[in-house]
């Protein structure tokens, strides 16, 4: 049998992540999450010698190339393409 991969495009906190590791083990993850902050509580959470739990500081799009990013005001754990007004 195949190796078995979940992607999460856009992990925040890891609530997904989580919840999927619980109910389907022996799955490789790959998550992603562009915002630093919560990309390192992610790599701190899931660290460890034998963690299958890989996590991407980065975004996933539909081409490569580099795009502009911006984050909630409001939030840390939200964010956008779209530039927001002033």
């Amino acid at each position: 049998m195949g190796r078995r991969i979940y992607i999460d495009l856009g992990a925040n906190r890891g609530h997904t992540v989580r919840e999927f590791v619980r109910t389907n083990p022996g799955y490789m993850v790959f998550a992603f999450e562009l915002n630093p902050q919560l990309a390192r509580e992610l790599r701190k959470e899931f660290a460890g010698p034998s963690t299958d739990i890989h996590i991407m500081e980065c975004a996933a799009w539909i081409y490569d190339g580099i795009i502009d990013f911006y984050f909630g005001r409001n939030s840390s754990e939200s964010s956008t393409v779209l530039r927001v007004r002033a």
